[in-house]
């Protein structure tokens, strides 16, 4: 069994107050999409966030690490990014995994955290 991604959803990271991209046409996956966009309109932050969303939460914690401006969009205290996986079986419930980031400030810097939860599947997709 394969699992595809089928939806991405973010909300209130970096430059994306809420992006919804469907990876579906009539049940079917899409098997190739192109991200065409200036210099700083998120092509990176996209990829990065699906890579952010499939990494169990240590993983997930690393990549944030590596991020010298963090994730969360200015001003608000949490993000979150969901991904929907399906498998090309069709046998099996969609699996949704959804990884919120929640800015956690203190006197010296501010500090993101990361959780992760995952719905639909009884097994990590990992």
């Amino acid at each position: 069994m394969a699992l595809y991604i089928s939806k991405i959803y973010i909300e209130n990271i970096r430059c994306f107050e809420r992006l919804e991209i469907d990876l579906e046409i009539d049940g079917e996956p899409v098997l190739w999409s192109t991200l065409l966009g200036d210099n700083s309109s998120g092509k990176t932050t996209l990829l990065r966030c699906i890579a952010i969303g499939l990494c169990d939460e240590s993983s997930g914690a690393g990549l944030l690490r590596e991020a010298e401006e963090g994730y969360i969009r200015r001003g608000m205290s949490k993000g979150m990014i969901e991904l929907t996986l399906r498998s090309t079986d069709n046998k099996n419930p969609n699996t949704k995994m959804t990884t919120v980031i929640t800015n956690i400030n203190t006197e010296e810097q501010p500090i993101e955290e990361l959780s992760q939860k995952i719905e639909g599947s009884e097994q990590r997709p990992w």
